[in-house]
């Protein structure tokens, strides 16, 4: 369970354990962090890979913020005493105006989009249970992989790029392979209706049924 304090409420999140390039173990989390009005149609959205569109958040929601409760089930709860997240969100914003330039994406367009790259068919479709990697499955590794795809004017996948995983490196070879053949979309449409570039971005997990 995750919550932003004082005011928010609680939200369940999955997530899995992993590791850094630099070393260090780090927790994925699948899906959005919810900063307030948790939704649980929404959440339900995200787990079968469909893309919403982001909802605008008032700033004062972020200025509001003092820390991030991480509760897990026979752990002890962790308290990270954040302080106000208004700046890092406007930073976020900002680095992420600098990521859509370097992908050959205008910032100001895509947030004026009259439509957003739709998958063609279940993103759930995309990965198959014959992709698990044979060494990650045999040495019972589970993964959890964010990726991004870069969508041309014509909805298909340019790019693909790996945005955090929980490693090892198998695992996201086979993402990327195994959904750049695959995925196909609808296009983005700009203000003007025309087709143009954008992103899309999901996950994909790799699971090892309990016996």
């Amino acid at each position: 369970m995750l919550r932003f304090g004082p005011n928010d409420a609680e939200f369940e999140k999955r997530f899995a354990p992993g590791t850094l390039d630099n070393g260090k173990a780090v927790l994925v989390v699948g899906g959005s962090l919810w900063i307030t009005g948790f939704d649980p149609t929404e959440a339900a959205s995200e787990d079968d890979g469909t893309l919403r569109e982001a909802r605008p958040i008032d700033p004062a929601l972020y200025s509001a913020i003092r820390f991030l409760e991480v509760r897990i089930s026979g752990k002890q709860p962790i308290i990270l005493e954040t302080g106000s997240m208004l700046a890092p969100e406007q930073a976020l914003t900002a680095c992420n105006d600098d990521l859509l330039h370097a992908w050959g994406i205008d910032a100001k367009a895509d947030k004026a989009l009259s439509r957003r790259v739709i998958p063609a068919s279940d993103p759930r479709d995309w990965m198959r249970s014959s992709d698990y990697p044979p060494r990650m499955r045999s040495l019972g590794y589970q993964g959890l992989v964010h990726f991004r795809l870069v969508v041309d004017d014509r909805g298909i996948p340019k790019s693909c790029h790996i945005q955090l995983s929980t490693r090892p490196k198998d695992f996201d070879d086979a993402v990327c392979q195994k959904i750049m053949a695959r995925a196909r979309f609808e296009p983005a449409l700009d203000a003007d209706g025309k087709p143009v570039v954008s992103y899309y971005t999901n996950s994909a997990r790799f699971s090892i049924p309990a016996s």
